[in-house]
């Protein structure tokens, strides 16, 4: 096959064989098809992103609601399961973490009233029985 008729920047014949257009050149030396070279070259760049960061993330097993403690050591868990397998981006993993981190706190401070109203009804009961035996 002849070979594109271009020359590199370094000075070198270009060598592509494939899609050569009707005038002898490559798709990164053809001045009619810039555009199309532009959008490869962009794809081509995306790919590589895709690939240097590793597989994507499985968002398809859901995730249990946080309702309580117990479920953000699940989610934990599983964040340290993606990281270990590499399908989670150490940026996403920040994020989750933080999130959970956020929620642990409101969580515990609801476990924390919730406590202190139950230990108060059960104050207040005793009170009661006190004021009601006398």
């Amino acid at each position: 096959m002849t070979p594109c008729r271009a020359t590199r920047k370094d000075g070198q014949p270009c060598g592509t064989t494939s899609n050569l257009s009707a005038d002898g050149l490559c798709l990164w030396h053809d001045p009619a098809r810039v555009t199309l070279a532009n959008a490869a070259r962009s794809q081509g760049q995306k790919s590589a992103q895709r690939a240097a960061r590793g597989p994507q993330s499985d968002y398809t097993r859901p995730l249990p609601p946080l309702v309580t403690l117990e479920d953000c050591d699940v989610v934990a868990g599983w964040v340290v399961e993606q990281i270990a397998a590499r399908s989670l981006l150490p940026a996403e993993a920040k994020e989750i973490s933080s999130a959970l981190a956020q929620k642990r706190h409101v969580l515990s401070s609801i476990q924390a009233f919730e406590r202190r109203v139950k230990d108060l009804k059960q104050r207040l009961a005793a009170l009661e029985r006190q004021v009601e035996s006398a």
